[in-house]
């Protein structure tokens, strides 16, 4: 009669060793996935950055034209009626980041509270001075010829390496961006 029953029930199941295989496989590819997502998102932020300093860079290049245009003001604040070195003294003012920054609300740094921490995560990255940590950018003063300069580290990383960038070290990096505005 045992035999009997053994028989009637046909068991079908996997084995320990199949379910082991299956659950080593799902352990792979998550792995590879969270590589390959980690590299997507530091492309992504890589490129957000390289766009907010483009964005600066242009729309400070064309707010200084404006007063050549017959414009009363730039950037919001910035009397066209001052001289040259007086507009380029307003503009890299540190007095004068907040308006900077709300000039360009609504810009944020791609990397704060992911690769570090932002004293201001909420402001826009941008400030007066040297930048120093990536994804901001700095506006800082030449005397001759007269102009300003807009720096920005943009990478996290020197070019091809997990080294994190200083572009205070490794100026010519390609992570480094520097250009200078001239002010007429």
């Amino acid at each position: 009669m045992l035999i009997d029953i053994h028989k009637k029930i046909n068991c079908k199941a996997f084995t320990l060793i199949e379910l082991l295989v299956v659950v080593a496989i799902i352990g792979i590819l998550a792995a590879v996935g969270v590589v390959a997502y980690n590299g997507y998102t530091y492309s992504a932020r890589v490129s957000v950055a390289k766009n907010n300093y483009q964005k600066v860079v242009k729309t400070i290049q064309a707010e200084m034209k404006k007063c050549d245009l017959g414009e009363n003001q730039v950037m919001g604040f910035i009397s066209c009626s001052l001289t040259a070195e007086q507009r380029q003294g307003a503009l890299t003012n540190s007095a004068n980041t907040a308006k900077i920054q709300n000039f360009f609300s609504g810009m944020k740094n791609p990397y704060c509270g992911n690769l570090h921490s932002c004293a201001a995560p909420e402001d826009p990255p941008i400030y007066t001075g040297t930048p120093g940590a990536p994804g901001w950018i700095g506006i800082s003063s030449n005397a001759v010829p007269l102009g300003v300069y807009i720096a920005s580290p943009v990478t996290y990383y020197r070019d091809g390496t997990k080294v994190e960038l200083s572009c205070t070290r490794f100026p010519n990096d390609s992570g480094c961006k520097n250009v200078f505005i001239p002010i007429e």
